[in-house]
Protein backbone atom coordinates (compact mmCIF):
# COMPACT_ATOMS: atom_id res chain seq x y z
CA UNK A 1 0.00 0.00 0.00
CA UNK A 2 2.85 2.39 0.85
CA UNK A 3 4.46 1.71 -2.52
CA UNK A 4 1.24 2.49 -4.37
CA UNK A 5 0.82 5.76 -2.46
CA UNK A 6 4.44 6.68 -3.14
CA UNK A 7 3.98 5.92 -6.84
CA UNK A 8 0.85 8.10 -7.00
CA UNK A 9 2.61 11.01 -5.28
CA UNK A 10 5.62 10.71 -7.56
CA UNK A 11 3.36 10.63 -10.60
CA UNK A 12 1.48 13.75 -9.46
CA UNK A 13 4.76 15.56 -8.87
CA UNK A 14 6.07 14.70 -12.34
CA UNK A 15 2.77 15.73 -13.94
CA UNK A 16 2.84 19.05 -12.13
CA UNK A 17 6.24 19.79 -13.59
CA UNK A 18 5.17 18.70 -17.06
CA UNK A 19 1.73 20.37 -17.17
CA UNK A 20 2.04 23.29 -14.82
CA UNK A 21 3.35 26.72 -15.54
CA UNK A 22 6.74 27.62 -14.19
CA UNK A 23 8.03 30.91 -12.74
CA UNK A 24 9.93 31.56 -15.99
CA UNK A 25 6.55 31.68 -17.78
CA UNK A 26 5.49 34.59 -15.57
CA UNK A 27 8.79 36.38 -16.22
CA UNK A 28 8.46 35.82 -19.96
CA UNK A 29 4.87 37.13 -19.93
CA UNK A 30 6.03 40.29 -18.13
CA UNK A 31 8.88 40.82 -20.59
CA UNK A 32 6.53 40.41 -23.55
CA UNK A 33 4.10 42.81 -21.91
CA UNK A 34 1.11 40.71 -22.92
CA UNK A 35 -0.27 40.11 -19.44
CA UNK A 36 -0.60 41.82 -16.11
CA UNK A 37 -2.07 44.85 -14.43
CA UNK A 38 0.04 47.89 -13.69
CA UNK A 39 -0.87 50.48 -11.05
CA UNK A 40 1.08 53.31 -9.47
CA UNK A 41 0.75 53.76 -5.71
CA UNK A 42 1.73 56.71 -3.48
CA UNK A 43 4.26 54.68 -1.46
CA UNK A 44 8.01 54.26 -1.54
CA UNK A 45 9.60 51.25 -3.16
CA UNK A 46 10.45 49.81 0.28
CA UNK A 47 6.85 50.22 1.45
CA UNK A 48 5.51 48.64 -1.75
CA UNK A 49 7.93 45.74 -1.36
CA UNK A 50 6.66 45.08 2.17
CA UNK A 51 3.01 45.42 1.14
CA UNK A 52 3.44 42.97 -1.75
CA UNK A 53 4.92 40.36 0.60
CA UNK A 54 2.06 40.96 3.05
CA UNK A 55 -0.51 40.41 0.27
CA UNK A 56 1.13 37.08 -0.54
CA UNK A 57 0.85 36.11 3.15
CA UNK A 58 -2.80 37.18 3.18
CA UNK A 59 -3.42 35.09 0.06
CA UNK A 60 -1.68 32.14 1.76
CA UNK A 61 0.74 31.76 -1.11
CA UNK A 62 3.52 29.23 -1.26
CA UNK A 63 7.11 30.27 -0.59
CA UNK A 64 8.03 33.64 -2.09
CA UNK A 65 11.28 33.99 -4.03
CA UNK A 66 12.62 37.52 -3.68
CA UNK A 67 14.75 39.22 -6.35
CA UNK A 68 15.19 42.75 -4.93
CA UNK A 69 18.08 43.62 -7.24
CA UNK A 70 15.76 43.03 -10.21
CA UNK A 71 12.66 44.52 -8.50
CA UNK A 72 10.48 41.40 -8.54
CA UNK A 73 9.22 38.49 -6.46
CA UNK A 74 7.66 35.17 -7.49
CA UNK A 75 5.34 32.73 -5.81
CA UNK A 76 2.52 30.32 -6.54
CA UNK A 77 -0.88 29.82 -5.01
CA UNK A 78 -2.40 26.38 -4.62
CA UNK A 79 -0.92 22.95 -4.02
CA UNK A 80 2.72 23.06 -5.10
CA UNK A 81 2.60 19.71 -6.90
CA UNK A 82 -0.74 20.38 -8.57
CA UNK A 83 -0.69 21.55 -12.19
CA UNK A 84 -3.67 23.80 -11.46
CA UNK A 85 -1.75 26.18 -9.21
CA UNK A 86 -1.38 29.84 -10.15
CA UNK A 87 2.12 31.23 -10.77
CA UNK A 88 2.41 34.88 -9.75
CA UNK A 89 5.07 37.54 -10.25
CA UNK A 90 5.03 41.05 -8.81
CA UNK A 91 7.35 43.80 -10.02
CA UNK A 92 7.92 46.77 -7.71
CA UNK A 93 9.58 49.64 -9.58
CA UNK A 94 10.07 53.19 -8.29
CA UNK A 95 8.54 55.98 -10.37
CA UNK A 96 10.08 58.60 -8.07
CA UNK A 97 10.89 58.85 -4.35
CA UNK A 98 7.22 58.77 -3.28
CA UNK A 99 5.47 56.68 -5.97
CA UNK A 100 5.93 53.09 -7.03
CA UNK A 101 4.69 51.13 -10.04
CA UNK A 102 3.40 47.67 -9.13
CA UNK A 103 2.89 45.13 -11.90
CA UNK A 104 1.17 41.81 -11.23
CA UNK A 105 1.35 38.96 -13.71
CA UNK A 106 -0.38 35.69 -12.90
CA UNK A 107 -0.75 32.58 -15.00
CA UNK A 108 -3.12 29.77 -14.13
CA UNK A 109 -4.09 26.67 -16.03
CA UNK A 110 -7.53 26.94 -14.40
CA UNK A 111 -9.21 30.04 -13.02
CA UNK A 112 -10.06 28.48 -9.67
CA UNK A 113 -8.25 25.80 -7.74
CA UNK A 114 -10.97 23.16 -7.50
CA UNK A 115 -8.91 20.80 -5.33
CA UNK A 116 -8.36 23.05 -2.33
CA UNK A 117 -10.05 25.79 -0.37
CA UNK A 118 -7.22 28.16 -1.25
CA UNK A 119 -8.56 31.18 -3.11
CA UNK A 120 -6.61 31.91 -6.25
CA UNK A 121 -6.63 35.17 -8.14
CA UNK A 122 -9.99 35.50 -9.92
CA UNK A 123 -8.35 35.92 -13.31
CA UNK A 124 -4.92 35.87 -14.83
CA UNK A 125 -4.19 39.56 -14.41
CA UNK A 126 -4.32 39.82 -10.64
CA UNK A 127 -7.05 42.40 -9.85
CA UNK A 128 -7.58 40.75 -6.46
CA UNK A 129 -3.90 41.28 -5.66
CA UNK A 130 -4.27 45.01 -6.36
CA UNK A 131 -7.43 45.21 -4.23
CA UNK A 132 -5.56 43.75 -1.27
CA UNK A 133 -2.50 45.86 -2.08
CA UNK A 134 -4.68 48.99 -1.85
CA UNK A 135 -5.77 47.84 1.62
CA UNK A 136 -2.10 47.53 2.54
CA UNK A 137 -1.39 51.03 1.24
CA UNK A 138 -4.22 52.40 3.42
CA UNK A 139 -2.74 50.64 6.45
CA UNK A 140 0.77 51.94 5.82
CA UNK A 141 -0.46 55.49 5.14
CA UNK A 142 -2.47 55.51 8.38
CA UNK A 143 0.56 54.33 10.35
CA UNK A 144 -0.75 50.81 10.97
CA UNK A 145 1.53 47.83 10.95
CA UNK A 146 0.85 45.26 8.20
CA UNK A 147 -0.81 42.30 9.95
CA UNK A 148 0.17 38.68 9.51
CA UNK A 149 -3.37 37.89 8.38
CA UNK A 150 -5.78 40.25 6.68
CA UNK A 151 -8.74 41.19 8.85
CA UNK A 152 -12.20 40.82 7.29
CA UNK A 153 -12.50 42.53 3.91
CA UNK A 154 -13.27 46.20 3.80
Amino acid sequence: MKNILLLILLSLSLQANAWGFQPKDVINAKQKGDQGIVKVYPVTKAQAWDIAQAVFRWKRSNAVTLHPEENYMLTSIGIITCPCKTEVGVWVEPVDNDNTRVTVVSIARVQRNIFTNVETFPDQTGPDFHKKFEQGVEMVKSGEKLPEYLPSSK
